[in-house]
C-alpha cells in the first residue's frame, strides 16, 4: 500500500471513529473522542497489518481468512476500548457499542477501499 493510500484510509477511518465516540459519549460516561478515535485507528492498523502479514501467503481463500480474522480482531478491539474508556458502562450498552463499532469498521472499509482503488490507482 502506498503512503497516500494509507493516509486516505486512515483519515476516513479516523473520521468515522471520531463520530462514533462523539455519539457514544454520555454525561456520566465521557471520554475524549479525538483521543479515543486515534487509539482505535492505531490499534486497528496494527491488527490489520499483523493479519495481512501472517495470512498473506498467496493461498486461495485469503479473503475469507482475512475477514474472519479481522472480525475477531475488531470484536476484541472494540470490547477492550469500550471497557477501558467507559468504566461505568452496563452490559447492554457494551454489547450494542461493540456491535455497532464492528459494523461501523466494516462500513468504513467501503469508502476507504474505493479511495485506495480510484484515487491512488490500486492497493498494491
Amino acid at each position: 500500500m502506498e503512503p497516500s493510500g494509507l493516509v486516505i484510509f486512515s483519515i476516513i477511518k479516523y473520521a468515522g471513529y471520531f463520530l462514533f465516540f462523539k455519539i457514544f459519549n454520555t454525561r456520566e460516561n465521557y471520554y475524549n473522542p479525538l483521543l479515543a478515535a486515534l487509539i482505535r485507528l492505531v490499534a486497528g492498523l496494527i491488527i490489520g497489518f499483523a493479519i495481512l502479514y501472517f495470512f498473506n501467503s498467496g493461498r486461495e481463500g485469503i479473503i475469507s481468512i482475512y475477514f474472519t480474522a479481522t472480525l475477531i480482531g475488531r470484536i476484541v478491539i472494540w470490547y477492550s476500548l469500550l471497557r477501558i474508556f467507559y468504566k461505568k458502562i452496563n452490559a447492554k450498552r457494551l454489547f450494542w457499542g461493540v456491535t455497532c463499532g464492528v459494523v461501523l469498521s466494516y462500513i468504513l472499509d467501503i469508502p476507504a477501499l474505493i479511495g485506495l482503488l480510484f484515487i491512488t490507482g490500486g492497493i498494491c
